[in-house]
């Protein structure tokens, strides 16, 4: 009898998330769904057009941090064409000729120069990432919304990783 109440009781307070190791939250952007490393040691928020989070990752300032902006509504650049083609042009993956060719050198500078580059898809969801060591970016087109993670810290696959809900290949 002891031992049925013992197991009973260790059934009851241990939940499947204690004992399951999990190394991501789910984190609710603009509507969707990412999952980021858990325990960040600060998390931060601008509201604003762009609606920017961080998370920081350490005591460093400026070291090891994930960021989101939302730039659905961003007047800030100008594209010349849609901004999911714009950064389609950026990895040369399409031939839209109305983009603005000055702003794609200058982009193309900042995010692609010495980084590797290239997409990923799923249902109705386009993502282009820009990877390197020392910086990585992130956009993601879903939904008519436009979402920008940037990192200093995270590998190719963990950057993936975040977008798992919505990456069918």
């Amino acid at each position: 009898m002891i031992r049925f109440f013992i197991i009973s009781l260790l059934l009851l307070t241990l939940s499947p998330f204690s004992i399951a190791e999990t190394n991501t939250t789910r984190f609710i952007y603009s509507s969707l769904d990412f999952y980021i490393p858990s325990n960040p040691t600060v998390v931060g928020s601008k509201a604003g057009y762009d609606n920017f989070v961080f998370f920081r990752y350490g005591d460093e300032k400026g070291k090891r941090f994930l960021a989101f902006s939302n730039m659905t509504n961003d007047k800030s650049v100008n594209y010349g064409c849609s901004a999911e083609n714009f950064y389609a042009k950026l990895i040369d993956e399409n031939k839209d000729y109305s983009c603005n060719k000055t702003e794609i050198e200058s982009f193309k500078k900042y995010f692609a120069s010495n980084s590797e580059t290239g997409k990923w898809n799923g249902d109705n969801f386009t993502s282009y990432y820009f990877y390197n060591i020392e910086k990585s970016f992130l956009f993601i087109f879903k939904d008519n919304t436009s979402i920008k993670i940037d990192t200093n810290f995270l590998s190719l696959n963990e950057l993936k990783d975040i977008v798992r809900n919505y990456v069918t290949h």
